[in-house]
């Protein structure tokens, strides 16, 4: 049986390796990818808090990552360090992760790094996001070292 972290860890990852893929156009852009790799996976109520605060639902968020097929062709992502913060209950859990960008072209910084907590439901065979928090990292995260993947 696949442990919390483990299903956490592998849906983090695989999300983000879909969104480097879609960003940098090497996925079809089509409503079908998008719903099979991103839609279906935020719960109907998902929010997004990014970095600087703004707050997005999960259709403003779908919209904006549709709008950003293939702008960034050498975008990159490495996720570090998802760790379970919190078992609610057996099928939530808050989980926290570091993602390193590199290649952003619609980002204040083509390089940067974040710190984010989520809130995943495991009683699908699929993760469910509920909700990410992003935070920005300190410039002393932003060392080149960090975006050698």
């Amino acid at each position: 049986m696949t442990s919390p972290l483990e299903r956490v860890e592998t849906e983090i990852k695989r999300l983000h390796r879909f969104l480097e893929d879609w960003l940098s156009g090497t996925v079809p852009d089509t409503e079908d990818a998008l719903e099979k790799h991103l839609t279906s996976r935020l719960h109907p109520e998902f929010f997004n808090i990014q970095p600087a605060g703004i707050v997005l639902t999960r259709d403003a968020l779908v919209r904006q990552i549709r709008s950003g097929h293939g702008a960034s062709p050498d975008f990159s992502i490495h996720i570090r360090n998802v760790t379970i913060r919190h078992q609610i209950d057996a099928h939530r859990v808050i989980a926290t992760y570091e993602e390193y960008q590199r290649g952003a072209k619609k980002s204040a910084r083509a390089n940067n790094a974040r710190l984010s907590t989520a809130l995943f439901d495991l009683t699908a065979e699929d993760a469910i996001w509920h909700f990410i928090q992003e935070t920005w990292l300190p410039e002393a995260n932003h060392a080149e070292e960090n975006f050698q993947f």
